[in-house]
């Protein structure tokens, strides 16, 4: 009986987990995210810089992977780095001046805009974009993956 359970655990633990579940995020100013894992397939769409992907495949030095709205398609993996980073998935957000509703609303951002990670405190994420945007947002508006 215990040797069963043993050999039952091994297997388990010897099972291909493969990437599944791993994220990452487009590390340059756009990706275009491909039908196929080649430079020579049609581009689906074009993913602005810090967009969270989930990652579902790999195929060389291309992975497959789904965004926010479970969109599929193939990105190189010269335009991906492992920095966390979130996106808006509610129709509206907020960024405030700190974390907490009771923070002045600095900017309001629409559904898709992607947002790098800094820091969390509590159910608020300290986001940027880079550029103008910095603040804070809460974490239901948000999809990625944040460390």
């Amino acid at each position: 009986m215990v040797l069963k359970t043993v050999i039952k655990v091994l297997l388990i633990m010897l099972l291909p987990l493969g990437i599944y579940a791993e994220m990452m995020s487009v590390a340059t100013r756009k990706a275009n995210v491909r039908k196929g894992p080649d430079g020579n397939n049609e581009i689906l769409w074009e993913a602005w810089i810090y967009t969270p992907f989930k990652i579902i495949d790999k195929e060389g030095m291309w992975y497959k992977v789904t965004d926010f709205e479970d969109d599929a398609g193939w990105v190189h993996s010269s335009a991906l780095s492992g920095a966390p980073s979130v996106i808006v998935n509610s129709e509206k957000a907020y960024i405030r001046k700190g974390p907490g509703s009771e923070y002045q609303a600095v900017w309001m951002l629409e559904r898709g805009y992607p947002l790098k990670f800094i820091k969390q405190k509590g159910n608020w994420y300290h986001v940027s974009d880079g550029e103008e945007i910095d603040g804070w947002i809460h974490k239901s508006v948000v999809w990625g993956f944040v460390k």
